[in-house]
């Protein structure tokens, strides 16, 4: 199956989702790994929040954003999982 309208015109939609569950891979990889240097250490942690509290703000406000992008792109998929076993 093809998707023929707009952004998407001619893309094979198999390949596209083998495209996002691979990069979702990559992400949550990468997610895993800044979760293991941020925790791996504490004390150096500790010692590093007083001078990057600014970075870690901006870390946190970013977090928030992607939690809420992939809320939606967990919502959207689910919605196409389930569209697609009713069919």
């Amino acid at each position: 199956m093809t998707i023929n309208s707009g952004f998407f015109s001619g893309v094979n939609t198999t390949d596209f989702m083998a495209v996002v569950t691979n990069q979702a891979r990559i992400m949550e990889t990468g997610i895993r790994e800044l979760r293991y240097d941020l925790t791996a250490d504490p004390l150096r942690c500790a010692a590093d929040v007083g001078s990057d509290a600014v970075v870690l703000s901006g870390l946190k406000d970013k977090c928030t954003a992607s939690l809420s992008h992939l809320k939606r792109l967990y919502d959207e998929t689910r919605f196409l999982r389930d569209h697609l076993e009713k069919v």
